[in-house]
């Protein structure tokens, strides 16, 4: 009997230290890259759409962005209603930086020409601020082996200013939400459209960055990486 009640304790010892440990590998578990986009870009503007954010509509820069760079679509959505319901609240409404990715020195790339607006990095519009974010997360984060969500949010959202762990908490619940299939019904009648200048305008207007183009894509509108010279 007694070596019985011991063996139980010795299970329920097991149980109580394996459980959390369970926890953090699930949190570890989720991945910032993937070989391939996680979520379609209908899926992604339902996903927007439903949480009546300013970026409904651009699902398909999400997909080509996180397929350019090889980052999971659903790590990169879930961050950005995180941070500003991509582009919804605070200054990521004048600023365009769904991300709220922070002003460097010298950190000015092919989606970003070093404006700022206080500590904030500025673009020109929405599109640009989710290709830059999508890059950080590769060539900064993944690159530089912090390829988990919590190994990338100790330093994307680090402790001094924010609260972390809760921020991998509400990123791993979206993405496993949404990777179980908890989607919103996808409408194609309901597909918001948002741009509307020429292949020629844009290459003019933001000719910083020469490889976009504009191309027809099912229902609406999407920056292809089709050369504009």
């Amino acid at each position: 009997m007694a070596r019985r009640i011991f063996s139980a304790l010795l299970v329920a010892l097991a149980l109580l230290v394996w459980a959390p440990a369970h926890g953090v590998e699930a949190a570890e578990g989720v991945l910032v890259s993937a070989e391939t986009p996680t979520l379609s870009a209908a899926q992604v503007d339902a996903i927007l759409e439903q949480r009546g954010s300013p970026s409904a509509g651009l699902g398909a820069v999400f997909v080509e962005a996180s397929a350019e760079y090889k980052i999971n679509t659903a790590v990169v959505v879930a961050m950005c209603i995180k941070e500003s319901n991509c582009g919804g609240t605070g200054a990521s409404r004048r600023t365009h930086n769904v991300g709220n990715l922070v002003w460097t020195r010298n950190g000015a790339n092919q989606f970003w020409d070093g404006t700022r607006s206080g500590r904030w990095r500025k673009y020109p519009n929405r599109e640009m601020g989710i290709w830059d974010m999508t890059r950080l997360l590769r060539e900064v984060y993944v690159n530089g082996g912090r390829d988990t969500v919590r190994k990338m949010a100790y330093k994307y959202a680090p402790p001094f200013e924010n609260d972390t762990e809760l921020y991998i908490r509400v990123v791993t619940s979206l993405v496993n939400k949404w990777t179980a299939g908890d989607i919103p019904a996808v409408s194609a009648s309901e597909t918001r459209v948002q741009t509307s200048a020429s292949t020629e305008q844009w290459c003019r207007v933001y000719g910083w960055h020469k490889d976009y183009a504009r191309s027809q894509w099912e229902q609406g509108w999407y920056y292809s990486r089709t050369r504009c010279d």
